[in-house]
């Protein structure tokens, strides 16, 4: 009787010991399942501020193109004022002349 009842000590101790693994494992994979929820939530943070600053970034560069453009378009504008400041009444004349001589 004294071997079976060996036997059951090292059969419970056993027992204990594959309870206490199964624990083990399942607290791990609990901490590891916790740890990659806060990573992808850190990852999915840093990554909405990087598309964020990358946002900013084109729309700077977007307004700074458009006041380049705006600038151009001024400049022109202004050229194509002075030309027909400069040529408007001789323009006119010519045209008046085209069609008082078409019209003869």
């Amino acid at each position: 009787m004294d071997v079976i009842g060996e036997i059951i000590e090292y059969e419970k101790h056993a027992e204990s010991i594959v309870q206490q693994a199964k624990d083990e494992a399942k607290e791990l994979l609990c901490k590891a399942e916790k740890i990659r929820d806060e990573e992808k939530a850190r990852y999915d943070q840093e990554e909405a501020m990087l598309i964020e600053q990358h946002h900013r970034e084109l729309s700077e560069k977007a307004k700074a193109h458009c006041e380049e453009l705006e600038a151009l378009v001024k400049e022109k504008t202004q050229k194509l004022d002075e030309i027909f400041l400069a040529n408007s009444e001789r323009w006119s004349e010519e045209i008046f002349a085209s069609v008082i001589s078409a019209a003869k």
